[in-house]
């Protein structure tokens, strides 16, 4: 008899282990976080003038990838609020927004929001158009290069 109670003991604290170790691996449930990811067609953003500019974003709920999500966008050069807004919608994962192109130097901005995870997801893409060729709207002062000099001469008299 006492064999049979020491018996019936070890299996149900082998069947609670096992049980425990099944709910942990299979029974939690899926966790709602999102991945995200925005990349334009250039991996450094730099575009010469009148090239066209295209942004994919690759987002995931969970491990899975979007599909039917509408994905609501605006494109703008900098600096110049646009009021003209866009959607697109996630396809496997991705949704392509094509930005367009520029004919003056500057950047263009990207600014997109989508639902997931119970959240608004969003984010402000910036690419550049021909970054080396921006001009400044004023002339550099006569004195600018002295009043720097003695800026950082004093600077070096300041015991920190």
């Amino acid at each position: 008899m006492r064999r049979i109670i020491l018996f019936a003991l070890s299996v149900v604290c082998c069947v609670t282990v096992y049980a425990q170790q099944f709910q942990q691996e299979f029974g939690s449930p899926r966790k709602n976080y999102v991945e995200m990811l925005a990349t334009p067609d250039h991996g450094d953003s730099y575009y010469t003038l009148g090239q066209p500019a295209t942004l994919r974003i690759y987002a995931r709920e969970g491990g899975v990838p979007l599909n039917g999500v509408k994905v609501k966008y605006k494109v703008w050069p900098e600096m110049l609020l646009s009021k003209d807004a866009d959607s697109t919608v996630f396809v496997g994962g991705e949704a392509v927004i094509r930005m367009g192109t520029m004919t003056q130097p500057g950047f263009l901005a990207c600014q997109y929001e989508f639902m997931a995870g119970g959240k608004r997801q969003r984010d402000l893409v910036k690419v550049a158009y021909s970054p080396e060729d921006i001009r400044t709207f004023t002339p550099m002062p006569k004195d600018f290069n002295k009043f720097w000099q003695n800026v950082m001469r004093e600077a070096r008299k300041v015991d920190f």
